[in-house]
């Protein structure tokens, strides 16, 4: 999976498309909403489509991820990305964070900053809240 030229003015967009809508589980939360939305940005390959709409509740995120094979959110970026530390994440990269309700909140590296998308909408964490983190292209 490589980043296309334009990568960045694609995950401008994909970043601003997801901070004009709200949370709604299956459609526009972290996973669907945000990170698999930068990653199409970045590589141009849609990796929630087998997800997207499945669930409406934190709990059916969890059961459509196991429902495909994957224990939790770590188990599938593991399965389809590099892991790295999270201090040689650069932008665009994957960050995994310990949250609740699901056990993981993924967002994506942004510089200084990981941009997340919460039950409150769109906002960003300091860059060591990343327990984890993953290559993208």
């Amino acid at each position: 999976m490589a980043r296309l030229p334009d990568w960045r003015s694609r995950l401008h967009a994909a970043i601003e498309g997801a901070m004009r809508a709200p949370f709604v589980w299956g459609e526009n939360d972290c996973a669907i909403g945000l990170a698999a939305r930068c990653v199409q940005a970045i590589t141009g390959e849609d990796m929630a489509a087998p997800f997207r709409g499945t669930y409406d509740t934190a709990e059916g995120a969890i059961a459509a991820l196991n429902d495909a094979g994957f224990a939790d959110l770590v188990a599938f970026a593991l399965a389809h990305f590099e892991e790295i530390h999270p201090s040689q994440a650069r932008i665009g990269d994957l960050a995994l964070i310990p949250s609740e309700p699901t056990g993981w909140t993924v967002g994506v590296f942004a510089g200084e900053r990981i941009g997340v998308l919460t039950l409150k909408g769109y906002g960003t964490v300091e860059r060591e809240r990343a327990s984890r983190a993953f290559r993208v292209g």
